[in-house]
C-alpha cells in the first residue's frame, strides 16, 4: 500500500469522527459531562481566587498584576492536575472506540492508565522543553532581527506561528500515543509522532477547529449563565466546560481515525 493511498483526508477523517460520535452517542455526553464535573471540581478551590483577581483588574490593574505573582503557582499546580486527572476521560472514550463497550472495563484498564500518565508526564517535559527552545529562539531572533533591521511585528507573527505548529504537534502526538495506551500498547510521544506524520495536516486542522468551534458554540451557552455580564460563576464553568470537553474528545475521536489508518497500513504492508 502507497503512503499516499493510506493518507486519511481531511473529510474521511470527519467521516470517522461522526460515525463514532453517532454510534456511542450516549457515552460521548456522558463523557463530556464527567470531564466538566472532574474540572469544575478541580477548579473550585481557585475561583473565587480567580474571580477576586478579574475584579481586582478592572479596579487597580497594578495591584491586580502583584497578586497574580502569588497566583500563579496555584494555577500551575490545578493546571498539571487537572492533565492527569483529566486523561481519565480519553482513555475511556479511546476504549469504547476501539474495545467496544463491554470492553471499556476490562483487565487491560489498569495497564491503560497506567501508561497514559506516562504519556502525560512526558508531555509535560516535552512542553517545558518546548518553551524554553521557543524562549532561547525568540532571543537569537530579536538578535537577529535587529542586526537585520527586522521589525518587532514580523518576529512577533513569526514565534507564535512556530509556538502554536509546536504546541499542535505535541499534543496531536500525546492524543495518538494516549490512544495507543488505550490499547493496552506502549508507544511514546516520538513513536506516536512518528506514525502519525503521513495523516498529520488533516488531524491537525480537526484538532484547531473542533475544539475551537465547540468553545465559540459554548461561550453562548454560557452568557445566560454569567451573573452581571462579566465575571464566570461556577455554574457557567461547569457549562463551559462539557463544551470543552466536547472539543478535547472531537481530538481523540480524530486521534482514533489515526490509528486505525495506521494499523491497517500496517496489515497491507505485511
Amino acid at each position: 500500500m502507497s503512503t499516499d493511498r493510506a493518507r486519511l483526508g481531511f473529510s474521511e477523517i470527519l467521516a470517522s469522527i461522526a460515525k463514532d460520535i453517532r454510534a456511542h452517542a450516549e457515552v460521548f455526553v456522558l463523557l463530556a459531562l464527567l470531564w466538566a464535573i472532574i474540572n469544575t471540581i478541580l477548579t473550585a478551590p481557585l475561583f473565587d481566587d480567580l474571580v477576586a483577581w478579574q475584579n481586582a483588574m478592572q479596579d487597580d490593574p497594578e495591584g491586580a498584576a502583584a497578586d497574580l505573582r502569588t497566583l500563579l503557582p496555584k494555577i500551575l499546580a490545578q493546571t498539571i492536575a487537572s492533565f492527569f486527572l483529566l486523561v481519565v476521560v480519553p482513555v475511556l472514550w479511546a476504549r469504547a472506540l476501539l474495545l467496544g463497550r463491554g470492553g471499556v472495563f476490562g483487565r487491560s484498564l489498569g495497564r491503560s492508565y497506567g501508561l497514559s500518565l506516562l504519556h502525560t508526564l512526558s508531555f509535560l517535559l516535552y512542553l517545558f522543553a518546548v518553551i524554553i527552545g521557543l524562549f532561547v529562539l525568540s532571543l537569537l531572533l530579536a538578535v537577529l532581527g535587529g542586526l537585520l533591521g527586522i521589525g518587532d511585528g514580523i518576529l512577533s507573527s513569526i514565534m507564535f506561528v512556530l509556538a502554536m505548529v509546536s504546541l499542535l504537534w505535541l499534543y496531536t502526538a500525546y492524543s495518538v500515543a494516549v490512544v495507543y495506551a488505550a490499547l493496552g500498547q506502549k508507544r511514546g510521544i516520538r513513536q506516536a509522532l512518528l506514525r502519525m506524520k503521513p495523516h498529520w495536516k488533516p488531524f491537525a486542522a480537526i484538532a484547531v477547529l473542533g475544539p475551537v468551534s465547540a468553545s465559540l458554540f459554548g461561550a453562548l451557552v454560557v452568557m445566560p449563565f454569567l451573573s452581571d455580564g462579566t465575571s464566570p460563576t461556577k455554574l457557567s464553568t461547569l457549562v463551559g466546560s462539557v463544551f470543552t470537553g466536547i472539543g478535547v474528545l472531537i481530538i481523540f475521536t480524530a486521534a482514533v481515525a489515526v490509528v486505525r489508518a495506521v494499523q491497517k497500513q500496517d496489515m497491507g504492508g505485511e
